[in-house]
């Protein structure tokens, strides 16, 4: 579980004074101190679970919601001759499979973060370190490379 752990270490911080402090994820500018280790686990189980939930949605969401839309597109007719009914059909079928679940996720996400934090005391979070990601960005712009490649490639056809 070493993705989920490093994920949901994001939200939480070391004060001057050592306790824990929950970065909020909603609102930059909130932030909580943790009292016990107890409260920690608790919502550290709460955020591996809502991250869980996200990336399950995002990856099987996006893998069902391409497979049904080019299904539907298919059936009605080529995609190719109706671009915009192609658009529309992919677009709609991605808000439905993808959009709304994480739509109801990210509102548990607000109820069950209010609940776990009503009773913390509120304070001014330490500003997170910066990070950059040479690897996030070296494969970014593979992609991109890739990308106008094929295009050349398709157009040259």
């Amino acid at each position: 579980m070493g993705l989920l752990d490093s994920i949901v270490d994001r939200h939480f911080a070391k004060g001057p004074d050592g306790q824990v402090i929950l970065r909020h994820p909603a609102a930059s500018k909130r932030s909580y101190l943790i009292g016990s280790k107890a409260d920690e686990s608790k919502l550290r189980a709460f955020f591996k679970v809502f991250y869980f939930g996200h990336l399950s949605i995002t990856v099987l969401g996006f893998l069902l919601a391409g497979a049904w839309s080019q299904a539907i597109n298919y059936e009605w007719g080529r995609p190719s001759a109706h671009m915009l009914r192609t658009m529309v059909v992919t677009a709609c079928t991605f808000a439905l499979v993808y959009g709304l679940p994480e739509l109801l996720l990210w509102r548990i996400l607000r109820a069950g973060l209010s609940s776990f934090t009503e009773g913390l005391e509120e304070t001014r979070a330490p500003a997170p370190p910066v990070r950059v990601w040479p690897a996030a960005i070296a494969l970014g712009a593979l992609a991109i490379l890739l990308a106008i490649a094929v295009l050349f490639l398709i157009q040259a056809r």
